[in-house]
Formats: C-alpha cells, structure tokens, sequence
C-alpha cells in the first residue's frame, strides 16, 4: 500500500480499492447464491455505516502516505502486542 500512495493521490487509492472490494464481494455473493440480501444494504443505517467506514479508510490511506515506512511497520506491530495484551488481560480477569 505505501509503494501504490507513492504514485497515486488518495482519493483514486480509495477507488480502485473500492473497486477491488466491490468486486470481490459480487463474485462471493454469487458463489454464495446470497443476491437476495443485497437489498437491505440500502437501509439508512447501512448506508452511514458504509459513509463512516469511507472515511475511515480515506483517513488511514492519506496518513500511510504521510507517514515515513518504519513508522508504518511500528504501528502494525504495536496493533499485535495491543491485541495480545488485551486478550491477557481478558483472561487474567475472567480467572
């Protein structure tokens, strides 16, 4: 991802990701036979989900493009060590 923000502006970053997405997902619902649940994806809280989540990784692509690389790898592995951290945590508690 950072090799592809190097080249391209944010905003076709978050397109072609889209479009992969997008893609991705119609070729699973069609395996999956599951068309017919297509239509509450329009419901209005879908919908803003869907807005929130955008923006959501908009932010996360223009900050990785700003970002100097082993900045990038830093915070990927501090998400590991917070998550294993967390579920110790979890289980030190429900002991």
């Amino acid at each position: 991802m950072k090799l592809v923000t190097s080249d391209l502006p944010p905003f076709e970053v978050l397109f072609l990701r889209g479009v992969a997405a997008s893609l991705a997902c119609s070729l699973l619902l069609l395996v999956l036979g599951d068309w017919r649940f297509v239509s509450s994806a329009l419901h209005p809280r879908a919908l803003l989900r869907a807005a929130g989540e955008t923006l959501s990784v908009l932010c996360y692509i223009v900050a990785l493009a700003r970002m100097p690389i082993a900045d990038v790898i830093a915070e990927c592995m501090s998400d590991r060590v917070a998550a294993v951290t967390r579920a110790a945590n979890v289980e030190a508690l429900s002991s």
